[in-house]
This record gives structure tokens, C-alpha cells and sequence, in this order.
């Protein structure tokens, strides 16, 4: 049997480390056995542990559409990228094939919101 979960730490700061952080892995492990009751006992599998980036923007809202002629953007989907990524393909699909995306507006997800200082303000909504 095997479960993934993780959680982020809050205390970590600003950057990039690439790697895993094994003493960050107990107390995660501890928080996942607090809730699942029936993994206690189970081993942890150190070789199908994994890490990686998790992308983000200032307002946790993806970044949509053309940033420069001939660059299409669809990224910074804090976590919530495969939930989102049949419409986003259409929706970048039709920005390419009609120069804007026909089945929603997505002015609000492009990326000049924040040079315009207009960061969207739904956080954290899945």
C-alpha cells in the first residue's frame, strides 16, 4: 500500500532548495497519522518519498494568456493545476487559434493584474 501526502512548513523561508527534507518528514508523517488512524504501523518507504516545487503567485491565482507576442502562460496554479487543466487547455487553445479565449474571460487571471495592482483576491478556494 502506498498513500501520498505531504503539507507545507511554514516555517521554511523564502527560496529554492532542491532536495528532500528528511527532518521535515516526521512531523508531516506524525500529522498524516493523526488523521488516518489505520496507517499506524505502516513503514515509511524513504526510496518512494519524493519533493518538488510548488508554484505560486503573490495572489495564489494562475497566471493566463499571452505575456509578449508569441509567449502563452498558463502557470502559478498553487497545487490546483490538475483540477483546473482541461479548460485552462481549451481556454489556451482558443487564445491561440482566435487571439482570446472565447468560453470565460480571463483578463482577471493575466499577468499585467499585478503590475496594475490589481491582484485577485479569492485565496485558497478548491
Amino acid at each position: 500500500m502506498h498513500l501520498l501526502f505531504g503539507r507545507s512548513n511554514p516555517e521554511e523561508p523564502p527560496g529554492f532548495r532542491e532536495g528532500m527534507d528528511w527532518g521535515w518528514l516526521g512531523p508531516t508523517l506524525e500529522a498524516g497519522l493523526a488523521r488516518f488512524l489505520f496507517l499506524e504501523g505502516l513503514a515509511l518507504d524513504r526510496r518512494a518519498s519524493w519533493w518538488g516545487y510548488y508554484e505560486m503567485t503573490p495572489d495564489h491565482n494562475p497566471i493566463l494568456g499571452f505575456v509578449e507576442e508569441g509567449l502563452l502562460v498558463a502557470a502559478g496554479f498553487s497545487g490546483h493545476g490538475v483540477q483546473q487543466a482541461a479548460m485552462v487547455g481549451r481556454l489556451m487553445a482558443e487564445e491561440v487559434a482566435f487571439g482570446q479565449a472565447r468560453s470565460q474571460d480571463i483578463t482577471p487571471f493575466r499577468l499585467r493584474r499585478f503590475r496594475e495592482g490589481r491582484p485577485l483576491q479569492e485565496r485558497g478556494i478548491v
